[in-house]
């Protein structure tokens, strides 16, 4: 839809919108005179599609819905996001997601009753990042060929009930 827009700074999306399709947004914002892309997401989005926002690198936050259900693989790879906060309600993240993800210090999986499956190889792993602070609310399973190691370089991590 938006694929390869370096202007576009600011995305809203409307109560209305319940997928964000594949590659709606990606390579969006690389502009020298974009200092950040702020996406204000809807609250119905169940949905968000193979590399929605993938190659954003000046996509820094994002606060997802918790009427989401599936993240698609690589939605946010290669990415500025800082933290990210998996919703209660997700169900399943594809490969990938947040390779790439440079900045991404902070990951939390929201607490549910529901398990979190997570596919990828050893190449695609959901949290390829530095990420160095995680929780885990609930039960994971991690799907994929070989070792799927969530991440490398936590130095905390916390589980929930």
């Amino acid at each position: 839809m938006f694929y390869d827009n370096n202007n576009l700074a600011s995305i809203t999306i409307g109560s209305g919108v319940t997928t964000i399709s594949e590659s709606a947004f990606y390579s969006c914002g690389q502009s020298e005179e974009v200092t950040e892309t702020v996406v204000t997401m809807g609250s119905n989005v169940t949905s968000i599609g193979i590399n929605a926002f993938h190659d954003c690198p000046k996509l820094k936050s994002i606060a997802l819905p918790s009427t989401l259900t599936t993240i698609g693989n690589e939605a946010f790879c290669n990415t500025g996001l800082t933290s990210i906060s998996i919703p209660a309600s997700v169900m399943t993240i594809g490969n990938a997601v947040f390779q790439d993800c440079g900045s991404l210090t902070s990951i939390t999986i929201e607490d549910s009753e529901t398990p979190l499956t997570m596919s990828g190889s050893w190449y695609e792993r959901p949290f390829w990042s530095p990420a160095t602070t995680i929780y885990i609310g609930r039960n994971l399973t991690l799907t994929g060929e070989g070792v799927n190691p969530l991440t490398y370089d936590v130095t905390s991590v916390e589980f929930g009930p």
